[in-house]
């Protein structure tokens, strides 16, 4: 729960922003186009710009209150800290309508704040409080997407919770260093935030007609654009609505460099490996694994490749509603003797693991014991606050993390420039994140070292090519915000 601390103590503890050029321009930007998609990079202060933004537009008399939605460890750990940590932001009242995992019911939106801040899964309890409320009477004149790539797709209940609220807001900003991070159709929804689907219509049927081609089974939903003009044609209909900042251009960063280092699997685990890819079936510890699909199966096999692999459940009568208490069986420890002999080469420096699968943490927790400290979906925003702090100061030697629930609002960067992948995902925009965590401003090293424990011949290399894939077409499509700007002199 957030409780806004008194003006006079914000003034006598926090210190004047004194904006850079770079986010001036954005800021500027932002007060001319109502309507707006901000492509930063993380690092380079984009909550500071947003709060500067909606100070002008309030003192201006263009708007009254903002709605900010964002994932929720944002919610907690980087809205309400930057509106403490500035001076510039000590008139205005922020309020987070959550407890830690949940809507906080008695918050009503009739409590005058000037920003209200929301995760995602609290819009449904949102709506409910806004029902009737015509436009003229609506409670924010301005709403902040957070993370927009959260609304990539437009078929989920996510997007249609926000759906019918759009047009209410008098102006809308959408903010996502990574907006297209598994393929060029991610855009459709989160330029939809934007324009209310005017740019590529709320249809994703008819958006994939018109400029994109399937390609592998019908069943992986995979589609590229058609041709190079299709995405040149998407790129210049994005570029009028987005605004790229790339943070090597404006800020001092650490050098990326990946270091992949080979693991070799044990002979019963390429056995069990290569009879579940090729078979889908395999047997151990007298117990039967089956892979329903081949997509099933790669899964297996990166468990396999990881060093254990999860008991089959009971297909008619299930008894495990999550992995927390799942049995499984361990194959090989190769992985965690690569992860060891890495830590000893450190020699005491703070390493950053990301892990996939709950097995994939119990056995880095048995190996590592109290050295290791886990950061996960459970670690309560206090908690994730206090590892933060003791991260960054160097007496957490080894932080253990979920991706997916820890790439957003930690900064990780003042003690750690080694990243380590014990699993491979295939999400770039939770693989880019994560690494930033460290590869940011106030790094004072001169590169990030981005370790991948990578099974050879198994479908971890496959996932590797992925991602990197994924992060080419990513750039492709940032840069080309930057030169259709400049083509068409937009701002």
């Amino acid at each position: 729960m957030f409780v806004p601390v008194k003006k006079r103590r914000i003034r006598s503890l926090s210190k004047k922003w004194n904006p850079h050029k770079y986010q001036l321009k954005a800021i500027a930007r932002g007060t001319i186009q109502k309507y707006l998609a901000y492509f930063l990079d993380p690092g380079l202060g984009k909550t500071s710009i947003i709060l500067m933004l909606f100070k002008i537009l309030k003192h201006a008399g263009l708007v009254k209150s903002m709605l900010i939605v964002a994932p929720l460890r944002p919610c907690f750990l980087v809205w309400p800290k930057e509106v403490q940590k500035w001076s510039n932001f000590s008139d205005l009242s922020i309020c987070v309508l959550h407890n830690e995992w949940k809507v906080k019911k008695e918050i009503s939106i009739k409590q005058k704040h000037d920003i209200y801040v929301i995760n995602p899964e609290g819009l449904p309890w949102l709506k409910t409080q806004l029902k009737g409320k015509r436009k003229k009477n609506w409670p924010f004149d301005m709403l902040v997407v957070d993370e927009s790539t959260k609304f990539k797709n437009m078929s989920s209940q996510r997007f249609k919770n926000i759906k019918k609220m759009l047009p209410a807001f008098m102006r809308r900003y959408i903010l996502t260093g990574t907006p297209i991070p598994n393929g060029l159709d991610n855009i459709q929804g989160q330029i939809a935030l934007v324009d209310l689907g005017q740019t590529f219509g709320i249809v994703k049927k008819y958006f994939h007609h018109d400029y994109f081609k399937q390609i592998g089974k019908p069943e992986w939903n995979q589609w590229v654009p058609k041709n190079e003009e299709s995405a040149e044609a998407i790129y210049k209909k994005v570029a009028p609505f987005a605004m790229r900042m790339k943070g090597s251009d404006y800020l001092d960063l650490p050098e990326r460099i990946d270091n992949i280092i080979k693991i070799k699997l044990t002979r019963k685990a390429r056995k069990h490996y290569e009879e579940v890819e090729n078979e889908l079936f395999t047997l151990i510890d007298n117990k039967d694994i089956n892979a329903s699909t081949s997509g099933v199966a790669a899964i297996k096999c990166q468990q396999i490749a990881n060093g254990s692999i999860y008991y089959d459940d009971d297909p008619i009568n299930p008894q495990y509603k999550n992995n927390d208490n799942r049995p499984y069986h361990i194959i090989h420890t190769a992985k965690l003797d690569a992860l060891e002999d890495l830590i000893e080469e450190l020699n005491g420096k703070p390493l950053l693991i990301g892990y996939k699968f709950k097995h994939d943490w119990k056995q880095l927790k048995k190996r590592f014991k109290k050295d290791i400290v886990t950061l996960g979906k459970g670690t309560s925003m206090k908690e994730a606050l206090k590892i933060e702090a003791q991260f960054n100061k160097g007496k957490i030697k080894l932080l253990a993390a979920y991706p997916g629930t820890a790439a957003l609002g930690l900064n990780l960067q003042e003690a750690c420039n080694n990243v380590c992948w014990y699993s491979m995902i295939h999400d770039w925009e939770a693989y880019d994140q994560f690494i930033k965590r460290a590869e940011r401003q106030g790094n004072h090293h001169d590169h990030v070292m981005n370790h991948l424990l990578i099974a050879e011949n198994t479908v971890d290399e496959g996932i590797y090519r992925s991602v990197t894939s994924k992060g080419a077409t990513e750039e492709t499509f940032l840069n080309a915000m930057v030169k259709y700007r400049n083509i068409k002199k937009l701002f």
